[in-house]
């Protein structure tokens, strides 16, 4: 049984739907939160759950990392989130919008069975 009475492979159901239950890539170690050792992005995830004195150790180990000691900028910036675009602003990247082909359009032609037709093929 791994989940409410459910058997390991098995989908959990809630009505007629599946549950939207998260998925832990990485916790512990350098994850893809950017933060290291000892369950701190787990901490973050379940943030809204922890008592009092866990969210302080949490904080203020995560400030120490960090070099910041805003708790506000800690917790924007310590959970898997969209890719600043002050870093890299991925929206601005070409391959990311429709191309607009046309014949003609470049003078950069090649045609591919002659480089075959020369190797013998």
């Amino acid at each position: 049984m791994a989940f409410w009475g459910t058997s390991v492979g098995e989908p959990v159901k809630v009505g007629d739907s599946m549950l939207g239950l998260p998925v832990l890539v990485a916790a512990g170690g350098v994850n893809s939160a950017g933060r290291t050792s000892r369950r701190h992005a787990y901490r973050r995830m379940i943030w809204s759950q922890l008592s009092s004195a866990d969210r302080n150790a949490t904080t203020g180990a995560l400030a120490q990392m960090m070099g910041i000691a805003d708790a506000t900028q800690i917790l924007n910036h310590t959970l898997v989130r969209e890719i600043e675009p002050d870093w890299f602003d991925y929206k601005a990247v070409r391959w990311h919008r429709r191309a607009s082909l046309e014949a003609g359009q470049s003078e950069a032609i090649f045609d591919m069975c002659q480089g075959a037709s020369a190797r013998g093929r």
